[in-house]
């Protein structure tokens, strides 16, 4: 509007035109303008600093919605990776208590076989099974009992029985056939599954027939009340203690033993029993 204003005031001074400037003619309505145009640009002025304002607010709030954002990532990624570490120490945890025990496991194990070879004289006729009797005190001591013998077939069998073992074992033990049933084992078929019990009582070694099928003997003498007659041939009868009620009898040191049919020596060692 200034543009035409200028152009139409030198228009009229070139063709030498009279006139007056429109502030002369009408100052009040010159001034109204004037200020309408002014509070035009102020407003313009104010509208474009808010444009200007409330687009740096908005990247603010962009930056900080980014930056709440990342540390939100960062935190999930942090938990995810503290939870795969509690899940690997649980793993690892597992995997060592697991081999913990297969350790334990095999030297039990170990333990025992060794006790088999340490006790078992002939590994091919005799079995020893673990005691499971109450622990007599402790400063009781019995020597080892060793059995010896051949059978008709000229195999040699033998069995060594712990004094300390049988010394613990209230109930006795056994010598048998079946390695589940017996202590001891003598695999012979004519040795009943469980053919006759071993106790110690008052320091001395009991033998004990279990209602086997051939019959147990001391020097002799049969372990069955209804049968007390004497074997061997042209031997001499060894004297011998016999409790017909209860089928047992004391044997000692160079007692012949028959358990089934096969006859064998007992030995009792001089020194303390293991």
């Amino acid at each position: 509007m200034a543009g035409g204003l200028d152009a139409l005031t030198a228009f009229l001074d070139r063709n030498n035109v009279d006139y007056r400037p429109a502030e002369a003619a009408c100052p009040p309505e010159a001034a109204r303008i004037a200020r309408a145009e002014a509070a035009l640009t102020a407003a313009d002025d104010e509208a474009r600093a808010e444009l200007a304002d409330a687009k740096i607010r908005l990247q603010d709030l962009e930056a900080a919605s980014a930056q709440r954002r990342e540390a939100m990532n960062d935190a999930a990624a942090e938990s995810e990776a503290q939870a795969r570490q509690r899940l690997y120490i649980g793993i690892a945890a597992v995997v060592a208590v697991v081999v913990l025990l297969g350790v334990v496991f095999a030297s039990s194990v170990r333990r025992k076989v060794q006790d088999m070879r340490h006790h078992n004289i002939s590994g091919d006729a005799v079995t020893m099974r673990p005691v499971r009797h109450s622990r007599p005190p402790a400063a009781q001591q019995f020597p080892d009992i060793l059995l010896a013998g051949t059978d008709a077939n000229g195999n040699e069998h033998h069995l060594k029985i712990s004094g300390s073992a049988l010394l613990k074992a209230k109930e006795g033990q056994v010598i048998g056939r079946s390695v589940r049933d017996s202590d001891y084992t003598l695999n012979l078929e004519y040795v009943s599954r469980r053919h006759c019990l071993l106790q110690i009582r008052d320091n001395q070694v009991y033998v004990k027939d279990l209602n086997s099928a051939n019959g147990t003997a001391v020097n002799g003498v049969n372990l069955t009340p209804q049968k007390e007659e004497d074997e061997g041939e042209g031997e001499k009868k060894k004297s011998t203690t016999i409790t017909p009620r209860f089928r047992e009898a004391i044997i000692s040191d160079g007692d012949k033993l028959r358990i089934g049919l096969l006859m064998m020596r007992v030995s009792i060692e001089k020194g303390e029993g293991g």
